[in-house]
């Protein structure tokens, strides 16, 4: 008897031990899916921010992306409105010495903590008096989006022109209250992948 009861709870601990390792396999599995976009994700979350943006009656006259990343959720901006809407596309790059900025002609520099040293070209400068929409893909603390907002302000520009949207937000960005006024979703850390690879966080 003794021994058919220890097969019986040893099946059992087994089935237990079978059934954790599955769920945990697809929580990470969900988890996993839940830091990263993909390409048709993307899409949707483009049409998604162009609806929330046409409905707020707020038609950007110049999309403003601080590097490469930036530039591409700006062309998918640009591509879902009927009329041309230029895209002024910055530089952006980590620095890994203690050495100034250099100076880049016609570019605004702006030094961000962690090393990332970022450039916006002057012509946005050209915008003052216009709709002005701020545009990348990762946001780790919102610092520099802050910075920029002060900076623009300071150069003339009306403080409900400016808008910023990125694709993927943190938690601190959002605990800090410095979300910008559009995002798609909310994020636990930088552990999180576009279509073009890890979140930067710049």
């Amino acid at each position: 008897m003794n021994t058919i009861l220890n097969y019986i709870f040893g099946g059992i601990s087994l089935i237990g031990t079978v059934l954790t390792i599955f769920f945990g396999l697809k929580s990470h599995a969900l988890e996993k899916r839940k830091k990263n976009l993909t390409w048709a994700e993307l899409q949707l979350v483009i049409d998604a921010i162009c609806f929330r943006l046409k409905r707020d009656g707020y038609t950007p006259d110049v999309i403003l992306a601080p590097g490469p990343r930036g530039a591409i959720i700006a062309e998918l901006i640009v591509q879902r409105f009927n009329r041309n809407i230029p895209a002024l596309i910055g530089i952006s790059y980590m620095e890994f010495t203690l050495k100034s900025m250099p100076s880049i002609t016609n570019y605004f520099p702006f030094p961000i903590s962690k090393g990332w040293q970022i450039y916006i070209p002057k012509t946005v400068l050209d915008y003052k008096d216009r709709r002005i929409l701020v545009v990348d893909d990762f946001c780790l603390t919102g610092e520099f989006f802050e910075v920029l907002r002060t900076f623009l302000m300071d150069q003339g520009f009306i403080a409900g022109n400016v808008k910023v949207f990125c694709a993927v937000i943190t938690e601190v960005t959002k605990s800090a209250n410095r979300a910008p006024e559009y995002y798609h979703m909310v994020t636990g850390d930088d552990n999180f992948y576009f279509p073009w690879g890890k979140a930067n966080t710049g």
